[in-house]
């Protein structure tokens, strides 16, 4: 019933940001991250990650596709009389859905990552961080950390090593002293992008992984002249933004009048 509900509300949010944005680059376009938000709210835990992005030249506006994951308990079948269960992710894709130019600015460097996570205590959080940190990485629920090489390395127990392949951890592991770098950003309020090598960081738009395990996103596929004509493009809407906020608040000020002898 979770799924059919969820894949209605994701139906019903392509249609809403469509009628609310259209093809117009200036119009208003509203966040379908806020959307699924309010559209999920009775599921107990869920994880959004930004799956690929791009910008529609027909329509003249920026587009994200976005996987969600859901967890549901299943029972041990091949035993009746065992009443333990396990969890079993759900995953579903979205459509391409426009968002607006902040939007896009502001998760131009998350491709890949949870950029919205719901854990088990019902917290929400709009912190970017490697996929799988937020619930399942450090939970003793689904593995362990383990010493090998001389590193303490994180291993999913063996009914939840599909987590790894989702992940994309058997090819890049998770060390412990990513997942502390991880805990203390998060604490902090700031996004994780992992430790950098070669001037790269090891999660993120920019990342050798997002490269490589993404290979026929669109973004990705995407030439270098288009993405610098992009983030000019995000860079000059940016700055019409600002500009018109100041206007704004400079006529507020002008209506306010005098000092109110």
């Amino acid at each position: 019933m979770k799924k059919i509900f969820l894949a209605i509300a994701i139906a019903g949010i392509f249609a809403l940001v469509v009628s609310c944005g259209g093809g117009k680059s200036n119009a208003f376009i509203k966040s379908p991250v806020d959307s699924l938000i309010v559209a999920m709210t009775t599921v107990p835990s869920y994880t959004i990650i930004l799956e690929d992005m791009d910008y529609d030249e027909l329509k003249k506006h920026y587009v994200h596709k976005y996987k969600i994951l859901t967890n549901k308990k299943v029972k041990n079948t091949a035993n009746p009389s065992d009443s333990s269960t396990t969890i079993k992710i759900e995953t579903k894709t979205t459509d391409w859905l426009p968002v607006s130019n902040r939007l896009f600015k502001k998760h131009q460097d998350d491709l890949g990552m949870e950029i919205v996570s719901k854990t088990e205590n019902g917290k929400v959080s709009k912190i970017a961080s490697p996929p799988g940190y937020s619930q399942y990485v450090g939970n003793e629920k689904y593995g362990r950390w383990e010493n090998k090489n001389g590193h303490s390395t994180w291993h999913f127990f063996s009914q939840y090593m599909f987590m790894s392949a989702m992940f994309h951890m058997a090819m890049y592991p998770v060390r412990r002293s990513y997942y502390r770098g991880y805990a203390s950003s998060r604490m902090s309020g700031r996004s994780y992008y992992g430790p950098r090598s070669g001037g790269k960081p090891m999660y993120g738009t920019s990342s050798k992984m997002a490269a490589s395990t993404n290979k026929s996103g669109k973004w990705n596929n995407r030439s270098s002249a288009f993405k610098k004509k992009s983030s000019s493009r995000i860079s000059r809407s940016s700055s019409r933004y600002s500009s018109g906020k100041s206007s704004s608040r400079s006529s507020s000020r002008s209506r306010g009048g005098g000092s109110g002898k």
